[in-house]
């Protein structure tokens, strides 16, 4: 027990000395550092998402416009599939109906795909989700087949270029009617 005790001691007296204050007064320097790296977070959080609306809104200000119809499709970089997912909405959202919306990204060396179409499109017979998945096959993997909003994606990361051109094809193949 009191060897226990002696061991919590010491590591009591390391983490102040780490944190820089006296042993007694560690609690509230922790409580400072977590509530610090909250308010961090938070703005990390700010920052990334102004990014993705500027982003946004580049790539659909460089929307293809084939027919009536509007296609965005492009590499959106280094992202965490929720962001590439809310990104594609967003690009989705400022361009309107009729519109098709496919970004991908690497993430951890795999890589993403997210196809957003909009209703009037989904009723015209273009799936999201089977064009995604067109692409995925160069990732090595698979995706959902919804219609609307479909994730694709596979462990090959290194072939998002290849899988970008042919969703780009197949897309534009599809929205020519």
């Amino acid at each position: 027990a009191y060897r226990r005790l002696a061991q919590m001691r010491d590591a009591l007296h390391n983490t102040g000395r780490l944190l820089r204050v006296p042993p007694h007064e560690v609690p509230e320097r922790v409580e400072a550092l977590l509530e610090r790296v909250g308010q961090l977070e938070d703005r990390l959080e700010d920052v990334a998402r102004e990014r993705r609306a500027n982003l946004a809104g580049d790539l659909a200000a460089s929307a293809q416009a084939i027919g009536e119809r509007r296609l965005v499709v492009a590499d959106a970089g280094e992202m965490a599939p929720g962001d590439l997912r809310q990104l594609a909405l967003d690009i989705r959202n400022r361009l309107g109906a009729p519109s098709l919306v496919v970004v991908g990204a690497r993430n951890n060396g795999k890589g993403a795909l997210v196809a957003a179409a909009t209703p009037d499109l989904v009723e015209a017979g273009i799936s999201a989700g089977a064009i995604a998945g067109e692409g995925a096959a160069a990732l090595g993997g698979g995706g959902s087949r919804d219609p609307e909003l479909a994730q694709a994606g596979g462990p090959q990361g290194d072939q998002l270029d290849r899988a970008l051109d042919i969703v780009r094809e197949e897309a534009s193949r599809r929205l020519r009617g």
